[in-house]
């Protein structure tokens, strides 16, 4: 299913097919409500719900390219992304958690933004139920970390922004790390 529109709207209805996101709307949708794979080409979707624990797409493969954007947290079998996914809730401001069951690919030209809004609030991806899960930043992408407006750091202050079975990088892939304040 190809879905190509400028609106807004909510998906209600289960997909058994994959489904394409083409279109500057947002599309609102629920985990479970799609048993394919899910592509944004452009536009935003967007998680309605905070859930962790149910497979967006089942044991599919969600694929974010250049002009797509996801809102929301997650539970994915396997991601490639190629645009830039900004790890934030449907307010907009919140961190989002996204709990990762077999790959996340960050391909050429993909950035991963994880945000950090307090010493206990930041964007992380966890591992599901499958030890075995893995991050791989391919040449010339970006994992960026962003400091939220009201955040400060402190000395001392940690953050495990993804725990995975495996990780492996590209000599070229970039990490991006934002001025920390004197003595941080």
């Amino acid at each position: 299913v190809t879905v190509n529109t400028d609106d807004d709207w909510i998906l209600v209805t289960s997909v058994n097919t994959p489904l394409t996101k083409n279109g500057n709307g947002t599309m609102t949708i629920t985990p479970g409500k799609i048993a394919g794979n899910l592509i944004i080409n452009s536009g935003t979707v967007k998680n309605s719900t905070a859930n962790t624990n149910t497979s967006l797409i089942g044991s599919n493969t969600f694929t974010l390219n250049a002009d797509g954007n996801y809102i929301g947290t997650g539970y994915f079998y396997k991601m490639m992304i190629y645009g830039t996914m900004n790890m934030l809730r449907v307010n907009g401001t919140t961190p989002a958690t996204y709990k990762l069951e077999n790959s996340l690919d960050l391909k050429s030209g993909g950035k991963l933004v994880f945000n950090i809004a307090s010493g206990t609030s930041y964007s992380q991806i966890t591992q599901g139920t499958s030890s075995s899960s893995s991050l791989t930043l391919s040449a010339n992408s970006t994992i960026e970390v962003a400091l939220g407006e009201a955040y400060e750091p402190k000395a001392g202050d940690t953050f495990t922004l993804w725990t995975v079975g495996s990780f492996a990088a590209s000599k070229t892939a970039n990490i991006v790390l934002p001025t920390l304040p004197a003595g941080c």
